[in-house]
């Protein structure tokens, strides 16, 4: 485990990326996809059958490839590992995040004012935060250019990855308000959750300390944590070993709600509150923490360098992972159960249709991962017929222009994408994709066209 953490901090400097959620198209779309952000938007297909479709993301808290590859100042035709070229771009607090959700079942049947889903996605959502002391460290050794080096700073690694099985409903109560909703029910596959990260090097008075309080919960359905390297390299698994295996001792539920609302003919708002809800972890739970919370060690240095690191890394991860060891004084038990909240989202949306095909989309999206809260705003233009849809737009987060673009076809599949901060491929900080189909039969009249049709037409509707 602890040289899975040392290990990932390398992969947030060797990857740098930052998306802006291109699936934020999806919440204003035709598609029986918007169901996954809000219970009420159900579409206007009779019944329908989702194809396996796939959401992938990645982003930071802001540097990109060229900050970490960039051209040799010495050799022209050559490329470098910016070191300190990265650690000049460091903050007190960074972040690096993953997100993975891919449909593996899904299929809805509607019954007059009543529609009825099912679902069932692979979620996988991480988050990795570490502060310029922790990448100081890694690059400079005890010779960090501050006296200080704050390692890790409140939360370190949250990580959960589950399954998860959602039974949807939603109901026209008249034509312009629209509710929905969606019990769940979670399998955990994987978590790491950090209650307490504090690490701090305090290098004055020609001595190095090390202070430490730390607290990381973890738990996998998996790989037993007796299992050594060399059992790991030999370990085979199949679904057969998923359905029959200990998965299911990790289960949780929660809940989605939504609601759409008419304001006028041309203007509708909306909001929902998407997987509110917990999984209590039971297998192979393991705790690391410190020994001694905040006694301090004395702690001999590192005698690797960065300037060898491509000479001879095995040995520079191994010199640091176990100097870590010593000086943060980190055990690993085995412990209990314990619990954690899923990642939870809340959406609140306007859009406003003009000159017929034409939509203006806001979408305001609170997230909450790893005990932190993230803001952002999507505003989009958008193009609907029964043909085709299409939208492209901007994201505001922590930068300004996070562009995006999306486009479907019939409802039967869509693609999108989006690309954080630029367009320039050396100097974009992440990007997201995701595509997926449908099969669906029939379409069903909308809800406002029945009421305003004659009783005959209503009568000839209802009997179809």
């Amino acid at each position: 485990m602890k040289k899975l953490i040392i290990f990932a901090f390398l992969a947030i400097n060797a990857l740098g990326l930052f998306a802006q959620k291109a699936d934020n198209a999806l919440y204003f779309s035709n598609m029986p996809q918007a169901m996954r952000y809000n219970p009420a938007m159900h579409g206007n297909n009779r019944f329908y059958i989702k194809l396996p479709e796939t959401y992938f993301d990645f982003r930071t808290s802001g540097f990109c490839y060229s900050d970490v590859i960039n051209q040799h100042p010495e050799y022209a035709d050559s490329l470098r590992i910016d070191f300190d070229g990265l650690a000049s771009k460091m903050k007190d607090h960074n972040y690096f995040e993953f997100n993975l959700n891919e449909n593996i079942l899904g299929f809805g049947i509607a019954f007059g004012k009543n529609h009825f889903s099912f679902d069932v996605n692979l979620v996988t959502e991480a988050r990795i935060s570490f502060s310029d002391g922790a990448f100081n460290l890694l690059v400079y050794g005890t010779d960090s250019p501050k006296n200080k080096a704050n390692i890790f700073n409140d939360h370190l690694l949250d990580a959960t990855s589950f399954v998860s099985f959602a039974l949807g409903y939603a109901r026209d109560i008249n034509e312009k308000l629209t509710i929905g909703a969606a019990a769940k029910m979670y399998v955990g596959l994987a978590n790491i959750t950090t209650e307490k990260a504090d690490a701090t090097f305090d290098f004055t008075d020609n001595k190095i300390m090390a202070y430490a309080d730390v607290l990381i919960r973890t738990s996998n359905s998996f790989i037993p944590w007796s299992t050594t390297g060399e059992d790991l390299e030999h370990l085979e698994f199949t679904t057969g070993d998923f359905v029959a295996g200990d998965v299911f001792k990790n289960k949780g539920f929660g809940l989605d709600l939504g609601a759409t609302y008419k304001l006028r003919d041309d203007l509708t708002l909306s909001a929902s509150l998407i997987d509110f809800g917990y999984i209590n972890w039971k297998n192979n739970v393991r705790t690391l923490r410190s020994k001694h919370p905040n006694v301090p060690v004395g702690f001999d240095g590192i005698s690797s360098s960065y300037d060898n690191i491509s000479d001879d890394m095995d040995n520079y991860f191994d010199d640091l992972v176990d100097s870590l060891q010593y000086a943060f004084d980190i055990e690993s038990v085995e412990e209990a159960a314990y619990t954690t909240m899923v990642p939870t989202k809340f959406y609140l949306g306007a859009s406003w249709n003009f000159a017929k095909y034409n939509y203006l989309n806001g979408l305001y999206k609170m997230n909450f991962i790893g005990g932190k809260m993230q803001n952002s705003l999507t505003i989009n233009y958008g193009f609907k017929t029964r043909w085709l849809e299409f939208s492209v737009g901007n994201t505001i987060a922590r930068r300004f222009f996070n562009p995006n673009v999306y486009v479907s076809f019939l409802e039967l599949f869509y693609v999108g994408a989006s690309v954080g901060s630029s367009c320039n491929v050396a100097q974009t900080n992440g990007f997201s994709v995701m595509f997926g189909a449908n099969l669906f039969v029939g379409k069903q009249k909308k809800h406002k066209e029945i009421l305003q049709a004659e009783p005959e037409a209503i009568k000839e509707v209802e009997a179809n």
